[in-house]
């Protein structure tokens, strides 16, 4: 992995001159979506890889058996892979009735662990390195974007939104 400052650079440069288009530039949608279903077997992959607003690849990986049904709280872990650098990022989206929050993976997820880590293997085996909220929050200064006020590093890597 590069120096975060070197990665702040080369998002900059990917967006002097304006605001990438996966349409537009060919970005491939089902890029890594087979081999991260046989990574992750026998958990459910969706590919919800949409370039309105996004630059990345998002997947959702979810239980594929009863359990998920039966449970009062769906949990489904958000793989993100970015095409303007190889950088990756994780979440865990916890549904219940009253509605759904996001987090990021820490250890208080123990039964998803298992998953998790082979999901940060397979990205790490295919070059990408993990965006940590820390550096997700980095500022980029000189990029402009559609949605966001403030260019964070994730919002320049992953989703633009306010």
């Amino acid at each position: 992995m590069e120096s975060i400052e070197q990665v702040v650079e080369m998002v900059r440069r990917r967006f002097e001159l304006g605001y990438p288009n996966g349409f537009l530039l060919g970005w491939n949608r089902a890029r890594y979506q087979r081999e991260l279903e046989r990574a992750t077997r026998p958990w459910s992959v969706t590919n919800c890889t949409d370039f309105n607003y996004s630059f990345c690849n998002t997947f959702h990986i979810d239980r594929c058996d009863n359990r998920r049904d039966l449970s009062p709280v769906q949990k489904t872990i958000v793989l993100r892979m970015s095409f303007i650098v190889d950088a990756y990022s994780l979440h865990v989206i916890r549904r219940t009735r009253a509605g759904s929050c996001g987090t990021v993976p820490t250890s208080k997820w123990c039964e998803l662990m298992p998953i998790i880590n082979r999901i940060r293997s397979f990205a790490e085996e295919n070059g990408f390195w993990e965006i940590d909220d820390r550096r997700y929050a980095i500022v980029v200064e000189g990029v402009s974007l559609e949605l966001a006020r403030v260019p964070t590093l994730g919002k320049c890597l992953f989703d633009d939104y306010e």
